[in-house]
């Protein structure tokens, strides 16, 4: 009859496409509002509400990376919480990425007293059922951010608490710690 049939089972809608965060690094998009695209399923263009498109470098991989950022995250001066874009952006891309690794990731965006920008924890199970602990702080350096005695400093405080110390930087390397 004239204006009972079910229009929804006539013709097939086409559906948004629903967009997936990787679970490991879902805690990087609420707590510091910064996605890498790689860690976004479904998505078909490059839009992401409430969220600004833009390039990085990869902070494992190197390279130029399409990363998203929180719409108003960046204050006026070009900083993050205190922190300049980089730095922010490649600590937080840093969490992510080892979160995904399988470690437990805590961030420091200062006040935390965690004394490095990024610590993870890995928990790693051994062919004998034992568990190996890997704890590794990272510390984000800027040209002439610290002196290469505050950075001995650092080392011999994280190895001192048995953690791995890596310091993330263009400017400095292990090899300068060494000299």
């Amino acid at each position: 009859m004239f204006g009972t049939s079910d229009l929804t089972n006539e013709k097939v809608q086409e559906s948004a496409p629903v967009l997936m965060v990787d679970p490991a690094v879902e805690w990087v998009k609420k707590e510091h509002g910064i996605m890498l695209k790689d860690w976004i399923s479904g998505m078909k263009d490059n839009y992401y509400s409430g969220f600004e498109m833009e390039q990085h470098t990869h902070p494992l991989q190197g390279g130029r990376k399409t990363i998203y950022v929180q719409v108003g995250l960046e204050k006026e001066n070009g900083h993050f919480r205190n922190q300049t874009k980089d730095h922010y952006l490649t600590t937080c891309l840093l969490a992510g990425e080892l979160s995904r690794m399988g470690a437990d990731v805590k961030t420091d965006d200062y006040g935390t007293g965690q004394l490095a920008d990024v610590v993870a924890k890995f928990t790693i199970k051994q062919p004998d059922d034992s568990v190996l602990i890997k704890n590794i702080a990272f510390e984000y350096e800027r040209k002439d951010s610290h002196t290469k005695e505050q950075l001995i400093q650092y080392f011999i405080n994280w190895i001192e608490k048995s953690f791995s110390f890596i310091p993330i930087s263009k400017y400095f390397s292990v090899k300068c710690l060494k000299s």
